[in-house]
């Protein structure tokens, strides 16, 4: 079924430009353009999206026959989503496009700088507000605040930065100097498996809804996209709060702990 196909590949999209934004592949040639990546990503998003609603709106029960999630109802909700994307993305990409004569390199050795979650999120003259900001790194005369992506211990780097502020920098990219010590690479690989269930889940979740012959088929793939987001949730949880201060990182971790061992026990009991 088309639209089937459209909002899967439109879901996979979104996860990749997460992929990107994260810079989960390795290497370092395409951190530079990653929100170029961003903004074209969130485009086809867009326009896949606004596609299977506008064939869903004109033969809604058609479509509604081979799959009972894509309402036009349904898809509305999903363009603005796709939207939010899209908006988020063009401020994003503009707003890098304007300083890219003020880009700045500091490269930092690990022992110039500690990492501190205790900031100000009113930060600068044209920064009004970024809660999204993850961690900040402190050395004797700068700040670099971390919004898409940080080191998961001070590390040495060459840090790719605009200015926002009086000493105050945003990193845009971070290109590592072979630091590849355990927990590095534990922080790195388990978001690649965080990664890998969102594309699984987004898959079960168009999929679960189709209407097969046999409705126990529904009913054994959307019991695996439940148990398989219960893991994503925990996993998702585990890796926003492990550096924030206080006892909410605890509560979070204990929290995303839990969402795990729930989802992988539940898929375990069906399999066995």
């Amino acid at each position: 079924m088309i639209v089937e196909a459209i909002m899967i590949t439109s879901l996979e999209i979104i996860i990749l430009m997460f992929v990107i934004v994260l810079e989960l592949f390795p290497g370092n040639s395409y951190k530079n353009y990653k929100y170029n990546f961003q903004l074209g990503l969130s485009v086809s998003a867009f326009i896949l999206g606004l596609v299977a609603y506008i064939i869903a709106a004109i033969i809604p029960n058609y479509v509604l026959e081979v799959n009972r999630l894509l309402s036009p109802d349904t898809l509305k909700g999903f363009v603005a989503l796709y939207t939010i994307f899209l908006v988020g993305s063009v401020y994003r990409y503009y707003d890098i496009k304007k300083s890219n004569e003020k880009f700045l390199n500091i490269q930092l050795k690990k022992e110039e700088y500690t990492f501190s979650a205790d900031f100000n999120l009113l930060l600068g003259d044209s920064l009004v507000y970024m809660p999204n900001i993850s961690k900040c790194a402190v050395t004797k005369d700068k700040t670099i605040i971390f919004t898409s992506v940080a080191p998961e211990e001070e590390i040495d780097a060459n840090f790719l930065c605009k200015p926002i502020g009086e000493n105050t920098y945003e990193c845009v990219s971070i290109d590592k100097m072979d630091n590849h010590n355990s927990r590095s690479v534990i922080s790195y690989v388990s978001a690649l498996i965080i990664a890998f269930i969102a594309v699984i889940d987004s898959f079960l979740l168009i999929i679960g809804f189709h209407n097969f012959d046999n409705s126990e088929t529904n009913t054994v793939i959307l019991n695996i996209f439940g148990e398989l987001g219960l893991v994503f949730i925990g996993g998702v949880a585990i890796k926003l709060f492990k550096n924030v201060e206080g006892i909410t990182k605890y509560i979070f971790i204990i929290f995303g702990c839990f969402m795990i061992i729930i989802g992988i026990a539940n898929l375990l009991i069906m399999f066995l």
